[in-house]
């Protein structure tokens, strides 16, 4: 699905736009994905801000799911957490940490990237896709959520971003060393 296609499935709040730095949208950008899955009680994956020429991306979150697009329970069952969520709160998790990347990064920039955030919303498609659900549900409530998470934690957002924009890359260590409430904290997603 093109960028200007998937602006018309979300009701947004409008923003105004600031003059910000290209590399500090892309570390807000990473650090929306990354609180999802702190505040889920996920310790995140590394991510950085270096820009990969062969992905064509920006900066890149790497997930605890991240490669298994297909079989995303196979890999998160080590977490009991994830053995005692339904198929829906999964779903939810997995969409809400998608939908992070845009709405993290609009917080600093103003502004929505929906091109900059093109290949997560497409694999938002992939997850219903790898739990069979080929009848995509409206995504607002999901949009609603992330947004919600995310607002009513912007100075952990901050502090994430500016942490990431300082190193350039982030470790697993890192967050179990600096967020740990985070990870330890029981999500509302359910």
């Amino acid at each position: 699905m093109e960028a200007t296609e998937f602006q018309k499935l979300f009701k947004v709040i409008p923003l105004l736009p600031t003059d910000g730095d290209e590399l500090m949208n892309v570390a807000f950008h990473e650090s929306g994905h990354v609180l999802i899955d702190l505040l889920s009680g996920f310790t995140p994956g590394s991510v950085s801000i270096i820009p990969n020429s062969q992905e064509s991306t920006a900066g890149r979150a790497y997930n605890l799911w991240e490669g298994y697009s297909s079989d995303f329970d196979s890999y998160l069952s080590m977490y009991d957490k994830w053995e005692e969520w339904n198929i829906n709160r999964k779903i939810e998790f997995l969409v809400c940490s998608l939908l992070g990347g845009v709405i993290g990064e609009s917080l600093y920039s103003g502004q929505y990237n929906w091109e900059g955030s093109e290949n997560d919303l497409n694999r938002i498609f992939d997850i219903f896709l790898g739990y069979g659900i080929n009848d995509i549900p409206g995504l607002q409530s999901y949009w609603d959520k992330t947004w919600d998470m995310i607002n009513s934690n912007k100075d952990s957002l901050f502090k994430l971003a500016n942490d990431l924009y300082s190193a350039k890359e982030l470790s697993p260590e890192y967050f179990r060393l600096n967020w740990s409430e985070l990870i330890d904290y029981k999500s509302d997603l359910q």
